[in-house]
């Protein structure tokens, strides 16, 4: 018998994120992050610091390279040109309704999740919108 599901408002991080960081250098071309997106099916792809260092910089999201479309020079534009401002990061035990108000605080729809200060995979807000549709409260 499989224990009964976890009260939304006791779920954790860990409980909705999807495992793994997708993720490219900032010097790759938009076309490079729309197939990893279009691979792994992902709506973000995480950007490492454009100096190497193997640290989550930014995000580039959907909406950023359709925004970049129409740019001139949009074959040349990479995703460190084109990324955001340095992620949110939560804690994978953390509680998913605190993530998902500092999400919505921070207007941002993806934060990377840290697990023993490592990166241990992405929760965005389809994430969360995933598991309160398959939740009851109890």
């Amino acid at each position: 018998m499989s224990a009964a599901p976890t009260p939304l408002a006791q779920a954790t991080v860990a409980e909705a994120m999807t495992p793994g960081v997708i993720a490219c250098g900032a010097g790759a071309t938009l076309e490079e992050v729309a197939r990893l997106m279009a691979s792994y099916r992902v709506h973000a792809v995480a950007v490492y610091r454009p100096d190497g260092e193997p640290r989550v910089w930014a995000f580039v999201s959907d909406a950023d390279i359709l925004a970049a479309v129409g740019i001139a020079g949009f074959a040349r534009l990479t995703a460190g040109a084109i990324a955001g401002t340095e992620p949110l990061m939560v804690d994978a035990e953390q509680s998913l309704a605190e993530a998902a108000r500092l999400l919505a605080e921070h207007q941002c729809t993806h934060a990377v999740v840290l697990r023993d200060g490592e990166p241990a995979g992405v929760v965005s807000s389809l994430d969360v919108i995933r598991l309160i549709g398959v939740r009851r409260e109890a």
